[in-house]
C-alpha cells in the first residue's frame, strides 16, 4: 500500500508553517532568523533550519518568555520536529506554543487555529484518530469564523480532516473535503504550485485507496510533474510522489514497472531524510513485499531486517 502524508505532508508531499513575521518586528534579527529558517525547511535542509530557528528563540526570548515572537517561533520548531519524525519533541512545542498564543489572543484567534491543525496533524501522522479529529475540527470551526469559509487558511484542516477520513476509510467523507481544498489551493497559489500537487497527490491516492486506478494515475503523475519542476531533486516530496506511483502499479500486479519508482524513492527519503527515518522504512517494506511477489525472497528479507531496525529505533 503507498504512504499517505499530508503535511510532511506533511508535509507536506510535508505543509508548512505560515509564519506571521513579516506582521512583527520587520527587519529584526529574529526575523531574519525565522526567514532563514523557514527557506531552510522549504528545501529540507533540517540541520540548517534548526540552527535558525534556535538562533531566532534566542533573539525572541530578549523581550520576554510569552511573546509572540517566541511562540511563532515554537510554532516552526514544531514543523521542523514533525519533518525528522521527532514526535514527542514537536508535541512538546506545539503545546508550549498553544498556551502562549491562547494567552495573548483568545481561544478562538487564528494563530491559535494554526497550532492546533500543526497538533492534529502531528497526532494524524502517529495514528492517534481520536486526539487528532476534535482539533483539526476545531481549527477549521476557527478559521471559518475569523477569516472566512473562502480563506486560503483553512485548507490546512480541511486537507487533514480529509487525510483522517482517508486514513479510516471514509472515503465518501474524505473525498468532497479533498477536492473542496484542491479547488481553493489552485485559486491561491496556481496549478503549478507545490501546494497544489500536495492535494492532487492526496486526491489521487484516495483514488488508489478505492482501486480506481483509471483516475488515480493521471493524479499522481500531475503531482509528481509538478514536484519535479518545483522542488530540489532530493526533496521528501519527490519520494513520497515516487512512491505513490509504485503503489499503484503493484496494486494492479505491475511489479516490473512499480520497482524503479520504489528504488529511486528509497533512494532520495534516505538521503533526505536520513537512514533511520520512519519513511525510509515504510519504503523499506513495499519493496520487500514487491520482492516477495518476484520470488526474490533473500532480497525482500534483507530489507525487512533494515526495516524493523529502523522500527526498533522509534520506539
Amino acid at each position: 500500500m503507498a504512504t499517505f502524508k499530508t503535511v510532511y505532508c506533511f508535509l507536506i508531499a510535508y505543509i508548512f508553517t505560515v509564519c506571521a513575521a513579516a506582521c512583527y518586528a520587520e527587519g529584526s534579527a529574529w526575523e531574519k532568523y525565522i526567514d532563514a529558517g523557514e527557506s531552510a525547511m522549504k528545501q529540507a535542509h533540517y540541520s540548517d533550519a534548526e540552527q535558525s530557528f534556535n538562533a531566532a528563540m534566542k533573539e525572541a526570548k530578549t523581550v520576554g518568555p510569552e511573546t509572540q515572537e517566541v511562540g511563532v517561533t515554537l510554532i516552526d520548531l514544531g514543523q521542523l520536529y514533525e519533518a525528522q519524525a521527532k514526535y514527542k519533541d514537536a508535541e512538546g512545542v506545539d503545546q508550549q506554543a498553544l498556551q502562549i498564543m491562547e494567552k495573548l489572543f483568545g481561544p478562538e484567534h487564528s494563530e491559535v487555529g494554526l497550532i492546533l491543525d500543526n497538533l492534529g496533524e502531528l497526532y494524524l501522522t502517529e495514528e492517534n484518530y481520536a486526539k487528532a479529529e476534535p482539533l483539526l475540527k476545531r481549527s477549521l470551526k476557527i478559521k471559518e469564523k475569523a477569516l472566512g469559509a473562502d480563506s486560503p487558511s483553512i485548507n490546512i484542516p480541511l486537507n487533514n480532516l480529509a487525510t483522517l477520513y482517508l486514513e479510516q476509510e471514509k472515503f465518501a467523507d474524505a473525498e468532497p473535503l479533498m477536492k473542496r481544498s484542491l479547488q481553493m489551493t489552485e485559486k491561491a497559489s496556481g496549478p503549478n504550485s507545490p501546494d497544489t500537487a500536495a492535494r492532487v497527490n492526496n486526491l489521487g491516492e484516495l483514488y488508489v485507496r478505492q482501486a480506481k486506478y483509471a483516475e488515480a494515475e493521471p493524479l499522481l503523475e500531475r503531482a509528481l510533474k509538478i514536484r519535479e519542476k518545483a522542488l530540489q531533486p532530493n526533496h521528501p516530496d519527490i519520494g513520497e510522489s515516487l512512491v505513490n506511483l509504485g503503489g499503484l502499479y503493484y496494486r494492479q500486479g505491475m511489479y516490473a514497472k512499480a520497482e524503479p519508482f520504489y528504488k529511486q524513492s528509497l533512494a532520495i527519503r534516505e538521503k533526505a531524510l536520513g537512514p533511520d527515518h520512519p519513511d525510509v522504512a515504510a519504503t523499506l517494506e513495499l519493496y520487500a513485499e514487491l520482492l516477495r511477489k518476484t520470488n526474490r525472497q533473500a532480497e525482500a528479507e534483507k530489507l525487512d531486517e533494515q526495516a524493523k531496525a529502523i522500527r526498533a529505533k522509534q520506539h
